[in-house]
This record gives structure tokens, sequence and C-alpha cells, in this order.
């Protein structure tokens, strides 16, 4: 096989060095000097050259379906091959000029004079036309466009030909304004008669799509809007009617059908890059088409006939970019302007307003013009929908809902008048396809219609209480919910779809008429829940509670003023014949009575429990006992029915829901309880409370049966009730509570001792113990936590016979301490248990060191921190706990250790006990987890520190020798998001910690100086987590530097931050250009913001000048001047941080592109810097 077909035919089979030349060769250039007296370059071009020739060699040899060479259909070779082409052609040729110059002079065995130099870029740039020259002369050959010629070419499959005219757009674009303008206005338009029409609309659209490239050059979209109007109508126009025409002529003639289809998608696309480059508007192309007599609006509803997708795609784009006029902005005026044809000084005496008005008034007519249109359509539609041509279907909606939003914005009343009934019907239709795909398309139309329209919005509520309903298909009587193929979209697809787009539906037909949506839903919950029980039903009764809780803040914000306690009472107990009734009543009445179409289907089960759980303001409302009594028995009941559905049939239901009956119930006491704790301290109550507590670990234990979310909930609202008992009252219940949890941990404990003990352990199974073991931790966080909560709540103490040392739920928490130290010291390297200490730790933090035993349990849990820090190995799953601890200790307590501190060091008055002991708890835990973080610091911890304050040049230490492999730096966020709690709540005490106790004072002694060094080393680094902290530890030292009143302490800040002011600024202005995550450039505007507002304007300009002009910035002078005038209005405080964080965002942005080079003369950035920032 030949070279380059060998080397196309490995790449497509995905070969990596095949790939990687392929790569390489549209890339750069390489110099060939085998022969020293006729040196040639190689690159993109040089193998496009080769492989054309190839390829058609082979054609003639075995023709286009590679015969007998073995090579197989040689389209793919040509697809490739122009995919390759696209991406060299849209180097300019001032790129390649430069490249090739490069790879001459980084020659290491060949001098080459200046001639001989330019001797081989012009060689180059020859190749280059000859194979533009190649690529015109086959696209615009008419022999490679006739499907039923006798010798069918390769280069005739529609996707190599389409891929070959965007090399000549792309060659036409990167080549500058000239170039477009010799290509357009001398090969083009003049001579569109005798070109084929599908080379042409493919030009033109290409076209198009370089012209929005980043990288276009200056003047590309402004020579692009003179075009315009001979473009569309002596080219798009013309093309696109004839091509309309021939294919409802040549419907079902086979192979012309489809090549005129084509020709009209392409050219409708066409139109849409068209308009999207040049900013034209659909009334402008109907002005500038009607010179040569052609209704473009006419062409376009000619076009909605046609059984293309392609076409039906094509004509859905358009529209939904050009049937919502915009603002007047300077480029659309520019377009006016050269559309009508006037010189400047004449247009500048049309308004704005004038000009918005007329189109508008035109545009409303085009608007009507194609709702009749598309009104028509729904008959196709439904012929559409009964052969099941769902992309027919979704591409008639997509038209419809663009031109509905247009109608509803150029409508001057809430309603849309009587010609749009064909289109809305049309969209109803849509509503109720089975597809919910095509479902979603029109509801965005729909809801807004809905909101405006009462009338409407009443046709529009059955349907979408129908499309509620879960798609599920029926497997030997059994219900599943694997009905892809029914709707389209798997079950969590269609969760998300309707909590997202019915939801809002949904609210929008509430809000225009309450009462009947309310009345609908109950309803329908009335008639399921007496119907015979069957699975039509359940799933029907589901839907009907879905809908009544898509609307449960809605409803409840209207109907508060009415919920008294006698109303519900009366409500509750009726035969539900009173006007007055009111419809949640009614519903909770009716679920209370458990009918077998709910009970039976954990689907609706866990539906009906949501219900309760959205509406527990209601049921909570006036504190009225009855409606919480039915609420608290609806969660209960649901919880044991949910344990008794073994019926192979519901297991299934459940393996494929994505929730769970018994978590829903568990979810909604927890609403109930926390909301209204005080109605179930009776002792019946709390008995009840306490079988579903047991229940809960039951269904624990049961796979898929309960989320820890929901046991967590359900935990934390049992402690709700248990923390506002009296005192004396609380030990047993407690006790109760906890007995589970203390025996499920130490029975796990043991399991796990067991499993890692044993050598040949299975580690999969330890994996499955240590989840239960962090789950039951993570019980006795929220325990722990909501008890702290509840009580520091209570303003007055309750009379108990317990000490007021010893409260009754810490004596009971202490007896788990032992299991979970064991845990802490043996498993923290598991991601799970590290999360579950993360709770435990923070959630037993005491909220008031002066309650009881708080300093004990402080002691206690530093203790357990420590002991993390001994046995973890370096690793990040086991610091990060701690890590979130100390931040989280620092954040309750570091005012108390920061006035600690200063009274310390300026004697101001005397040192308590309390805060003292605070104080050295905090600094053991924060040195000690430095230094056990030190194998994940890396090298930017130490690297630029020396010994005794010694610039890096004047170390006396030999240097030592670089590591092959660079240590990890994933300790490094922990660390500085420690660093940065103590900056912003105990600055005092942070300036005084020092990296070896006891040292002689130096500042490269002081943890503080060790990480301004680091944090400002670790902005160039590639870690996202790492560079967002260090930038955000920066920007707090910086403010901290300026607002601090102690010099001493701010001496101590600002020299640690002088050291590196440069490479910092350096460091954050390259980030900006490119290199950074999205997610840093907020913080990284900040950081900006606050250095240039904070450092001295001199310094700041000497570090700001080589970070943008001789950086990674590479947008050019221009830009370049933005830049500095914004960053020095920012240093004088007439620029706000708003405007920098836009800056920072465009900066960003436009350096996105793979040919940075080529970014600083772009279009893009000419219209940056002269129409936003005004700089010329």
């Amino acid at each position: 096989m030949d070279p380059a077909l060998d080397m196309l035919s490995r790449g497509l089979m995905g070969d990596e060095n095949a790939l990687a030349f392929l790569d390489r060769t549209s890339s750069i250039y390489v110099l060939d000097v085998t022969d020293s007296s006729k040196p040639k370059t190689y690159g993109g071009w040089n193998f496009i050259h080769q492989a054309l020739n190839e390829l058609e060699r082979h054609e003639r040899n075995f023709g286009s379906s590679g015969g007998a060479s073995g090579t197989g259909n040689i389209r793919s070779y040509v697809q490739l091959l122009a995919a390759m082409s696209q991406r060299v052609a849209r180097r300019s040729p001032q790129s390649d000029r430069k490249l090739v110059s490069t790879c001459v002079e980084n020659a290491a065995q060949y001098n080459a004079s200046a001639n001989e130099a330019e001797a081989l870029v012009v060689l180059n740039a020859e190749i280059r036309e000859i194979v533009m020259g190649r690529i015109a002369a086959m696209v615009f050959d008419f022999s490679f466009h006739n499907p039923n010629g006798p010798h069918l070419s390769a280069f005739s499959d529609p996707v190599a030909m389409e891929g070959l005219c965007s090399v000549l757009s792309a060659n036409a674009v990167s080549s500058g304004p000239q170039a477009i303008n010799h290509f357009m206005l001398e090969w083009i338009i003049p001579s569109v008669q005798t070109l084929p029409p599908f080379a042409v609309a493919c030009v033109i659209l290409h076209l198009g799509i370089e012209a929005t490239r980043k990288v276009s050059p200056a003047g590309t979209k402004d020579l692009l809007q003179r075009m315009s109007g001979a473009v569309m109508a002596i080219v798009l126009a013309p093309v696109l009617c004839d091509a309309v025409q021939e294919s409802g002529e040549a419907r079902g003639v086979g192979s012309n059908h489809e090549r005129h289809s084509r020709v009209a998608a392409v050219s409708i696309r066409a139109i849409e890059r068209w308009c999207s480059a040049t900013d034209l508007s659909l009334p402008q192309i109907k002005h500038v088409c009607s010179k040569v007599n052609v209704n473009i609006v006419e062409v376009l509803s000619d076009a909605m006939y046609s059984d293309s997708q392609l076409v039906m795609d094509a004509i859905a784009e358009l529209m939904e970019r050009v049937v919502l006029t915009r603002d007047m902005t300077t480029d659309r005026m520019t377009q006016t302007r050269y559309i009508m044809e006037v010189d400047e000084t004449k247009f500048q005496s049309i308004s704005v307003a004038d000009l918005e008005r007329i189109e508008s008034k035109e545009m409303e007519a085009i608007v009507q013009e194609l709702i009749s249109a598309i009104g028509l359509q729904r008959f196709r539609f439904a012929e559409r929908q009964a052969n099941v041509d769902l992309a027919g279907c979704r591409c008639l909606t997509r038209i419809a809902v663009a031109v509905c939003k247009a109608a509803m914005h150029y409508s001057d009343s809430e309603k849309l008048d009587a010609s749009a009934s064909g289109m809305l019907d049309l969209l109803l239709r849509s509503a109720a396809h089975q597809s919910v795909n095509i479902c979603g398309v029109a509801l965005d139309a729909l809801t807004d219609l809905a909101a405006k329209d009462e009338s409407f919005a009443l046709r529009l509520l059955p349907i979408l209480q129908h499309r509620a309903i879960v798609p599920h298909v029926l497997d030997s009587g059994n219900p599943s919910l694997a009905a892809s193929e029914v709707c389209g979209v798997d079950t969590f697809e269609f969760e998300s779809f309707r909590s997202t787009v019915l939801n809002m539906a949904l609210k929008s037909c509430y809000r225009k008429n309450e009462d009947y949506y309310m009345n609908s839903c109950s309803v329908a919950v009335e008639e399921f829940c007496k119907a015979a029980p069957t699975v039509k039903t359940s799933f029907q009764l589901e839907a009907a509670l879905y809908c009544l809780g898509a609307v449960a803040g809605e409803s409840i914000a209207g109907g508060q003023a009415r919920l008294t306690k006698e109303f519900i009472a009366e409500n509750v107990s009726s035969d539900m014949s009173n006007t007055k009734k009111n419809q949640l009543a009614r519903c909770s009445q009716l679920l209370e009575m458990k009918p077998v179409c709910m009970t039976a289907n954990p689907l609706t089960l866990s539906q009906a429990c949501r219900f309760v759980g959205k509406h527990v303001k209601w049921y909570v409302a006036n504190g009225n006992d009855v409606a919480i009594d039915i609420a608290a028995e609806l969660c209960l009941s649901a919880m044991a029915a949910s344990l008794v559905l073994t019926e192979e049939a519901a297991q299934k239901l459940m393996q494929e829901m994505s929730v769970s009956p018994f978590s829903e119930a568990a979810l909604a006491l927890h609403y109930l309880l926390t909301e209204q704790p005080g109605h179930f301290m009776t002792e019946q109550a709390l008995k009840a409370l306490g079988i579903a507590w047991e229940a809960c670990y039951m269904a624990s234990n049961q796979a898929g049966a309960v989320t820890i979310e929901a046991r967590e909930a359900l935990c934390d609202g049992l402690c709700h009730v248990l923390a506002s008992l009296p005192r004396n009252q609380q030990r047993k219940p407690f006790q109760v509570l906890f007995i589970p949890t203390l025996e499920c941990l130490r029975t796990m404990m043991k399991l796990a001792d067991e499993c890692n003990g044993n050598s040949q352990g299975n580690d999969k199974k330890l994996d499955s113990i240590l989840v239960r073991v962090s789950d039951e931790i993570r019980i006795l966080s929220v325990m722990a936590e909501t008890y702290q909560k509840v009580t520091l709540r209570s303003s007055v103490p309750d009379a108990s016979d317990e000490p007021q040392g010893e409260e009754p739920f810490f004596s009971v928490l202490r007896k788990a301490w032992p299991s979970v130290s064991h845990v802490a010291e043996s498993f923290n390297k598991s991601e799970r248990v590290s999360l579950a200490l993360r709770k435990f730790l923070i959630g037993c933090l005491p909220h008031d060191l002066q309650r009881g035993e708080a300093m004990s349990l402080l002691k206690e849990l530093c203790s357990l921190s420590e002991s993390i820090l001994t046995n973890s190995n370096g690793s990040k799953v086991a610091l990060w706990p701690v890590a979130e601890f100390v931040t989280d200790l620092i954040n309750t307590y570091g005012r108390v250790v920061e006035q600690h501190a200063i009274d310390i060091v300026f004697s101001s008055r005397d040192a308590n006990a309390s805060d003292d002991e605070t104080g050295k708890l905090l600094e053991g835990l924060v040195m000690s987890l430095v230094e056990a973080s030190q194998s994940r610091l890396g090298l930017v911890w130490i690297g630029k520190h020396q010994g005794q304050g010694e610039e890096p040049c004047e170390s006396q230490t030999a240097p030592q020798p670089e590591p092959e492999k660079s240590p990890s730096i994933e300790g490094l966020s922990l660390i500085f998001s420690v660093l940065t709690a103590c900056v912003r709540e105990c600055p005092t005490f942070l300036v005084h910690l020092r990296v070896s106790p006891g040292g002689t004072g130096h500042q490269d002694t002081l943890l503080i100086g060790r990480a301004v060094d680091a944090a400002c080393a670790a902005l160039i680094e590639t870690d996202v987590e790492t560079v967002a902290s260090a930038i955000i530890f920066l920007d707090s030292a910086i403010k901290l530097s300026v607002s601090l009143s102690s010099e001493l302490i701010k001496e101590t800040m600002t020299k640690a931050l002088s050291r590196d002011r440069k490479g910092m600024i350096m460091a954050v202005v390259d980030g900006i250009c490119g290199s950074y995550h999205h997610s840093l450039l907020a913080p990284s505007a900040d950081l900006l913001y606050t250095a240039v507002r904070s450092f001295p304007p001199a310094e700041m300009h000497i570090c700001l000048l080589p970070a943008i002009q001789q950086g990674r910035f590479r947008l050019g002078e221009r830009a370049q001047r933005v830049a500095l005038q914004i960053l020095d209005g920012c240093s004088q405080g007439i620029i706000p941080l708003s405007t920098l964080k836009e800056l920072v965002d465009d900066v960003w942005d436009l350096h996105q592109v793979d040919d940075v080079e080529a970014i600083a003369d772009s279009d893009i950035v000419a219209r940056f810097a002269a129409d936003k920032y005004n700089v010329l």
C-alpha cells in the first residue's frame, strides 16, 4: 500500500503512532537535508498533496470501493484527509511562513542562507496553492456531483465533498479579508449558475462557520456583512428555491430526491450560519430575496413538507436562530446599513428606535405567515407520529416552539389569536407524544403560554397529568420501569424531566387557576383510591400525587390563612361533600385508608410519603394535632408496609426505582419531627418512634431498602424530639436510640478486624463492612450535632436531677468512643470511613465550652485527631477529616484564641485558663497536621525555604539532586484551607507559630512565611484544588496585611508577602491566560484586585508589565493596553471588582484556541478592544 494511504488506514483503525504522525504533520514542519544540495521541508501540505495523488491513482486502479487492493471502501480515507486538510488550511499563510522559517532556523545540520530559507518558504506556499487548486477543481467539477455518473468517485461522497468545501472556506478565511473577497466576488458569485449547487452552498456554509471562529482575521465580519445581500439574493435563495422545488418533484425517485434534499438542507444551514456570522435578520433576508422574486418565507414553508430529516433539522435550527429579533447592537446596525445600501452619514439620521420598530413590524408579519404554515403541518405531524417517525415529529415540534415563542413575543395580548389554533394543536399533540424528548421540547413554549392564557392552561393540564405517569411496561403481568423503548428515555432521565420541565409546566397551570388544579388532582386521587386495584390505577395514583406535590410550595402559601384547627378537623372527618372541603385534607383521609393500589406498588407508596413530606407545613399549621397524627400515621404505616413488600414483582420494581418507600417515609417523618417536636413527646408517641427506629435497622439490613441519608434524617428528627425533653427524662430515650447503633458498630468492627487480620482477606468484603461501619459513625455524628443544636437553642434550662456537668447524651456517647477510636486508628485510609470521621469530629465539636464537660469532650476530640494523624502515613484521605475539623474548630473558637494571643503578646490582661487550653490544643493540632502532611506537601513547601533566612542563591548547603518523580502535593490544599481560617479568625495566633518550635525567630522559621512561599509556588501547579486553596490563602493574607492595626504583626505579614510578589502576579496572569481551570477565574480576579489595591502602585506596575507583555498573554498590543488600563483603574479604586472579573473571563475565553499565535490579529480581539473597552 502507498505510504500516505497506509498512514490514513492505520489512523482510521486507531493506531496511536499513526494518529500522532498525522497530528504532528498537521502542526509542524521538518527539514529534509538527505541531499544537502536540495533541502526541502515536509509538512501538512506535502502530505495532503501526496495523499491526493495516491487516492487518485488508487481509484484509477481499483475504483472507489477499493477492489482487489484489500483496502476496503476508501471514502473514509477521503473524509479523514479532508478533516486533516481543514485543520491545516485554518493556519494562515503568515503562520505557515513562520513555521517553515522556524524549522529552517532550528536545523542543527543545515546552515541556510537567507535566500535559501526564503526559497523553502516560497516552495511551501506554492505547494499550498497547488493543493488548494486541486481541491477546488474537484469541488466545482460537476462529474463529482452526479450520482448517476459512470464512474462514481470516493470524492463524490457527500460527507467527503462537504469536507473538501470546508477546506476552501477555511483557507479563504485564514488568508484574510482580501482572500475572501477574491474568492467570493471573482469565483462564487459571478459563476453561481455554472457551479454545482451543493458545492456552492457548502462553501457559503463553511465561510459562515469559519468566520465565527475566534481566530478569524480582523475585518472578516465586516466583509461578510457587506456581501450579505449578494450572497442571499444571488446565491443561496435561488439555490434553495430550486432544490426545494426539484426535491418535491423527485420525491420517491431515489438518488435524485436525496441529492436535491441534501442541497436544500445545506442551503438552509448556510443561511443559518451566515446569519450567525453577520447578525443578518429574517426580515432583511426577505427584503433582499424579494429583489430576485423569491419569497424566502414561502420557500421555507414549502421545505417543511420534506421527508428528509436533514432538511427538517436545518429548518428547525434556522427558526430557532432567526424568528426572535435581538437588540440593535453596533454589529446589527452595521449590517442594516449595508442592506439598506446607504452611506454612514445618511444612516445616522435614522434612530435605533425607528429601526427596531420597523423590523419588529416586519417580523410580526413573517411570524404570522409561519404560524399558518406550521398549522398546516399538524396533519403531517399526525402522519409522522403514526409512522413512528420520531425525528420528523421532533423537528416539527422545534419549529413550532420557535415560532410560538416569537408569536408570544410580538403579541400585544396574553392570548394568541385564532390563526394560531393549528400551531397550538400541533404543540398539544407534541406534548402528548409518547416520546419524552418531543414532549420536553413542546413544553418549552407551552409552559410560557399557559402562564399567560388561563383557557389554554385548562386544556394543557390533562395532558400534563397523563404525562406525569411513570412510563412502564408489563412483563408477564408484572410492571417494569424498563420502558425506554416506549418513551425514549430511561427511568432516571424521566425523573429528571418530571422534576424540571414538567414541574414548571404544572406550576404554570396551577397559578392560572388554583382551585381547578387542586380539584382536578384531588378528584383524580379519590377516583384511583376507590377504583379496583390494578397496575394501571396504582401508576395513575402515583402521578396524581406527584401533581399535587409539584405545587406544594405554591398551594401551602395560597391556603395558609384558612388552615384552622376546626377547619382541618371538620374536613378530615366529613364525608367530603361539603363545598368548603380542603383538597389536602381530602387526599390525606383517602391515603389514610391505605388503598391497595398505594400499598402494593412501592413507587406509589414512595410518592404518598413524598406527598406528606412536601405538605408538612400544611400538616403542622397552627399546631393541629389531628393533621399531624394523620401524617405521622401515614409515614409509620408506609415504613411497615415497605418491609413486607416481598412479592417478586414489588422487589423487582424497587430495584429499578431511584427511591425507596422506607427512605421517603423516613424523610417525611423527619420533616414532621423537626417542625413539631413537642407533639411527639408523649409516652405513646415515643414508643411508636422507637418502633420506627428499630424498623429502620431492619430496613438497613436489606439491600437498597433505605439510604444512609434517610437514616440520618430520621435520626435527626428523633434527636430533635429527645433533646426537647426535660433533661431528667432524656437518658433512657437516648439509650434506646443509641443501643442499636452501638451494637451494630461493635459487630461490624469485629468483622472488619477479622477480615483485616486474614492475610488472604477479601478486600471487597472488607469494603462492604467498612461502608456499614462508616454509616453507623455518621448516625452517631447526627445524634451529637442535633443534640447540641437543639439544646443550644433552648433558652430556659430545665429543672433536672442530673448534675449540671453531666449531660445525659454525652454520657451515652462516651460508650461509643473506644469503637470510634479503633476505627480512626485502623481504617482511616478508607474514603467512606474518612467522610464519617469528618462528620463525627465536627458533629461532636462543643458549641459552648462553658457547658458541663465540653472542654473534656474537646480534648478527647483533639486526642482522636492526633491519633488519626499518627496513623495516617501521610494519606490525604486520612488527613482530610482532621483538616476539616481543625478548620471548623478555628471558625468556632478562633476569636477566643485570637483574643488570648493578643492578651499574651501585649500583656493587656490576665490570660484565661480555658482560653489558654483551647489555644494550646489548636496549636498542637495545626503543627501536628503540618508535620503529618510533610510527605504530601511536595517541593513547593521546602523548595524556596533555605537555612536561616537566606535567599535561595545564598544557601551554603550543596543543592540536592532533583528526584526522578516530584513528590505529591495533595496535602497542600488541606494546609492552605486551615491557614486561611487562621488568617481570617486568629491572625495574631498564626504569625507566632513556628515551623521548628524553639527556633531563633527568623522569618523563615515562622509558619506564615513558609506558607506564603509555598502558596506562591503552588500557583503554577496543575491540581485545581491546590491552586484554588493557594489563591484564597494569599488573597486573605494580603487583605489581612492591610487591615491589621498591630504594626508588629503587620510587618511580619508584609515581609512574608513581599518575598515573591512578582512571581505571584506572573503566575496568576499566566493562569488567567488559558492555563487555569475556569473555576479558578473568580478567585484569581479577587487576588489580582486585592494585590493591585494593597501593594505600592510603582511596585505593582513593575510586576504587571512583564506578566502581560512577556508571559502567556497573546492577545496583542491593544488587548495589553486594555488589561493595563483596567488594572490601573482598579488600583486607583475607580474600577470595581466586577469589571476586573469580566475582563478575566474575556481574556481566559479568548485564549481557548488551538492557534494562539493567530488570536492577536483576529476579528474578535479587535472588537474586544475597540467596542467593549474603547481601545483603538
